[in-house]
């Protein structure tokens, strides 16, 4: 029986392996997914102690049975007993597995992670392949070697149903404005409620996503308010789906717009770095200053039809949205 493997050291990674897991699935190839520990006390001591799987066993578990994967939670004495094909997301999971020879490590890049030069540099001497979105992504971002492979990134390819959707998060309202709060430290000059009030004025119900990993403040800001409550369909990837518009403050999200074809605005709150500063070029999107200042004129120019400013952009800067999970387990020989 042919397998892969997977190491899932956050929750948030569940987005990039399971669309891979079904895929697999369909050429009768199982799926073993892991997470690695030293020991209980080390994993409530780590920073991302919130989002760690061994909060979530029984939750990953009913996710395992739901589409099809097996899980288990590892001593890292153990992870000898992996042996394959096995994927990572970035470099989380691989000190875990860095005496095994027994397998080929694959990395999937995450947002911008990868931009960090103390994870790529490091982690691109140890593994076999890294599967980055596109080329220009890769060399924008100085993060260059032969191992790359650019095929797209497989967390877009879930099918969504709006319909479905709105049921499922209890929302009725046809236009929708998406507000996906800042970090908390930003807060004090992110001015919310002026923003939520432009767009009421707008028509726009407001839907406010928060973080589960740091609750916002604002969850009264908004006509409906949700976290991190499911970790597959990804709630922010969904909420988009659902939404004419998002708003977000220098977050990477613009990729998530860019794929499905919402429009956005950037709230820029930090000093001088943009993510994906090449997309703001096009009329879909609106980078703008903490004083919010023509973000009325912006929504002005929503009913415009940019479907083919959005697939130019794609084609430009990512990929085209076609089954990228295919395309990697096709070119690893899976």
């Amino acid at each position: 029986m042919k397998y892969i493997n997977m190491v899932l050291a956050h929750m948030y990674h569940l987005k990039y392996f399971i669309p891979l897991v079904l895929e697999a699935k369909k050429n009768g190839i199982v799926t073993n997914m892991y997470t690695f520990h030293s020991g209980v006390a080390s994993i409530s001591k780590s920073k991302g102690f919130k989002n760690h799987p061994y909060n979530y066993i029984e939750h990953i578990g009913g996710l395992g049975r739901q589409y099809g994967f097996n899980f288990e939670f590892c001593h890292v004495d153990d992870s000898e007993k992996v042996e394959g094909l096995t994927f990572f997301v970035e470099k989380r999971g691989l000190s875990n597995l860095e005496n095994n020879k027994n397998i080929s490590k694959v990395v999937l890049v995450c947002l911008l992670d990868f931009s960090n030069p103390n994870w790529y540099n490091k982690y691109s001497k140890t593994v076999d392949k890294i599967i980055f979105p596109s080329r220009y992504v890769a060399e924008h971002y100085n993060s260059i070697c032969d191992k790359n492979l650019y095929l797209g990134s497989p967390k877009y390819d879930v099918i969504s149903d709006k319909e479905k959707i709105k049921l499922k998060y209890g929302v009725v309202s046809d236009k929708n404005a998406l507000v996906l709060t800042p970090e908390l430290n930003t807060l004090d000059i992110s001015n919310l409620p002026k923003l939520c009030g432009t767009l009421r004025d707008n028509g726009y119900t407001i839907i406010v996503k928060g973080r589960q990993k740091q609750p916002s403040l604002s969850d009264r800001e908004g006509d409906y308010y949700f976290d991190d409550k499911y970790w597959f369909p990804y709630p922010t990837m969904e909420l988009i789906e659902i939404c004419d518009v998002v708003i977000s403050y220098d977050s990477a999200v613009s990729k998530e717009c860019v794929m499905g074809s919402t429009p956005f605005v950037n709230i820029h709150v930090t000093k001088g770095w943009l993510p994906f500063e090449c997309f703001y070029e096009y009329k879909f999107c609106k980078n703008l200053s903490s004083s919010q200042e023509g973000l009325s004129r912006f929504i002005s120019t929503l009913d415009d039809d940019f479907k083919e400013e959005f697939k130019r952009c794609r084609l430009k800067y990512l990929f085209d949205k076609q089954n990228s999970s295919k395309k990697i387990l096709e070119a690893l020989n899976v």
